[in-house]
């Protein structure tokens, strides 16, 4: 059986989680109008809730390009390097790829013989891990990190229990993606112990969340707010072009809504590629500091 909680309650309480447990300075989830119309599925790490509220309403107006002129383009250049300078240092970034899973107690189950005891699995899909492979080869893995994060428990009752108890981190799986190469399937028992990738069997070693949040953040390297998000969408657009996805950003990136001059704009363009990166994707990208 699948938990019985949504993905989305899984992923939201555990934003929530991390920002009240484990210093994260803040945390702005934006509505489902803004996602529907941005595609941001994502949680942004910010202490400054005006700059992200200005953020969106901006990147809207301009992906609704007909009421834009290019000076206004250039204030909004102008106006979003001031904010990128006045927040705090963005120091690492987490790509995280959240998963429901299906709880197995049955002894025919496919992988019962390895655990001999209830476990948890979730399918691995191709397009999408290729393309997280992609983008872990293409991050610096002193700043960044792309996992997949499913929860060790699935019933409501479990779920709002660890929320309740601030324990929805604890009680996740997490794993590294290039550890996923060439499988189809991973299973495991808990959070923080040893899970198995199949199809041939193969031990894979979970992630302390917490451990990972501290160490990017003690080894990044920090070269400027602006030139942090202009790296960041270089990043995911690579990574896109190299994948399954790149047919479907080709054809929005190229489209009337973003003309040959808008790419001067350096801050903007950038953001507008991980809003389609987003968008296409599913991902979810976490800015630490």
């Amino acid at each position: 059986m699948y938990a019985e909680f949504e993905e989305k309650q899984y992923e939201q309480q555990m934003n929530v989680e991390l920002l009240c447990k484990y210093d994260v300075s803040d945390l702005f989830a934006p509505g489902q109008c803004l996602e529907n119309h941005l595609g941001f599925d994502v949680a942004l790490y910010s202490c400054n809730r005006k700059f992200w509220r200005f953020f969106y309403k901006s990147l809207y107006l301009l992906l609704d390009y007909l009421y834009i002129r290019p000076e206004d383009v250039k204030y909004l250049e102008e106006l979003m390097r001031k904010y990128l300078e006045y927040i705090p240092k963005i120091k690492f970034n987490l790509f995280i790829q959240y998963k429901r899973p299906e709880y197995l107690a049955r002894a025919n189950s496919s992988e019962w013989k390895f655990w001999k005891r209830p476990y948890y699995r979730y399918s691995i899909d191709p397009n999408q891990q290729q393309l997280l492979e992609r983008l872990a080869q293409n991050v610096d893995r002193n700043s960044a990190l792309v996992i997949y994060a499913s929860p060790a428990f699935h019933t409501q009752q479990e779920f709002w229990e660890n929320v309740k108890k601030r324990t929805i981190v604890d009680n996740s799986n997490y794993c590294e993606a290039v550890n996923l190469s060439g499988h189809k399937k991973y299973t495991y028992i808990k959070g923080g112990t040893i899970g198995k990738a199949f199809s041939k069997p193969k031990e894979v070693k979970s992630l302390d969340l917490k451990e990972v949040i501290s160490t990017l953040r003690e080894r990044s390297k920090y070269d400027g707010n602006v030139s942090v998000v202009s790296n960041l969408a270089n990043w995911v657009e690579n990574a896109i072009k190299e994948s399954n996805y790149r047919n479907y950003y080709s054809v929005l990136i190229k489209s009337e809504r973003f003309p040959a001059e808008f790419r001067e704009y350096k801050i903007l363009y950038s953001l507008v590629r991980l809003s389609l990166f987003v968008q296409i994707t599913g991902m979810k990208i976490m800015y630490g500091f």
